[in-house]
């Protein structure tokens, strides 16, 4: 397990940091700074659980949950409610509550990939994301194994910060082609078969298997692939934080039909989840990739002997 630099030194460095003037100089930097001083916090008590010891269990519908993601949870949001008393909380361990109506939503998911953080593999993080009516506008993703913190800011960039020398780099995906195979990513449940499908064409080659919506997107940030995939369905609280980073850095998301993400927290229906397959990638390729992956999708029927 890697030992995670004082929860202070990250909001120090998002502070003082050459490539955040833009950064700080927006409106809700300081909302953004919050959001990682939580999310480092959560991080670090996270890691101190694994020491001391993770105890598992079930939810109703049959997912794992930790006494880690309870604690974080409760870290995060409460943080989060004393910071922000006027906007709502969306959690995938406590549900929705408070500024019924608001405009503003904080997401939060305060373990993303638990699975993985139950075993100590990588593919774990800490996801604090925000609504600003249905478009992700502010991410942080705090990735406790590496350690990395990816974020972003609606109209002010995205960056990977990083404990040591390199501090905070700004990132953009541009000039991205299919000149050459690219390198897809994809969930470990992803099924064999359709793996193979997808790899059928020859212009993509697999990269990753690793859980974590947000360890996805951040591959894709620092270059280590082009396209994520997303064979099922995913939760509001695994896309907000991690898709606000992606649009940021030039990228596109969308369900596998070519439909934009919809949010809606003030509907009847409290699953508050996206009900179809996604593809992340950069701009520049992402119609091309949709149309790869929605032909490894289709079923062919057998050639009649």
């Amino acid at each position: 397990m890697s030992t995670l630099p004082p929860p202070t030194s990250w909001s120090t460095r998002l502070r003082t940091a050459t490539a955040s003037v833009t950064l700080r100089a927006a409106p809700d930097f300081e909302a953004l700074a919050v959001a990682l001083d939580l999310a480092a916090r959560a991080a670090e008590a996270i890691q101190r659980i694994a020491t001391e010891g993770i105890e598992r269990s079930h939810k109703a519908d049959k997912t794992l949950v930790t006494n880690a993601d309870l604690a974080a949870d409760a870290l995060i949001t409460d943080g989060l409610r004393a910071a922000f008393p006027d906007e709502a909380i969306l959690s995938e361990e406590s549900g929705q509550r408070d500024g019924a109506g608001a405009r503003r939503i904080w997401v939060v998911d305060p373990i993303d990939g638990t699975k993985a953080y139950a075993k100590q593999i990588p593919g774990f993080s800490v996801m604090i994301g925000r609504l600003d009516g249905d478009r992700p506008d502010l991410g942080v993703v705090f990735d406790p194994v590496e350690p990395v913190v990816y974020l972003a800011l609606r109209g002010a960039g995205a960056y990977v910060l990083y404990p040591d020398g390199r501090g905070l780099e700004r990132v953009e995906l541009t000039g991205t082609s299919f000149d050459s195979p690219l390198t897809l990513i994809t969930t470990p449940s992803c099924p064999e078969k359709t793996r193979s499908r997808l790899l059928v064409s020859g212009r993509l080659r697999l990269g990753s298997t690793i859980n974590s919506v947000g360890i996805k997107v951040g591959l894709l940030l620092r270059g280590a692939a082009e396209i994520y995939f997303s064979h099922h369905g995913l939760s509001y609280w695994d896309t907000v934080a991690p898709l606000a980073i992606a649009f940021e850095a030039g990228a596109r998301a969308s369900l596998v039909d070519g439909e934009q993400l919809r949010y809606d927290c003030q509907s009847a229906d409290r699953r508050r989840s996206h009900d179809a397959p996604l593809v992340v990638s950069p701009a520049s390729i992402h119609d091309e990739a949709l149309q790869l992956v929605r032909a490894a999708l289709v079923e062919k029927e057998p050639t009649p002997c």
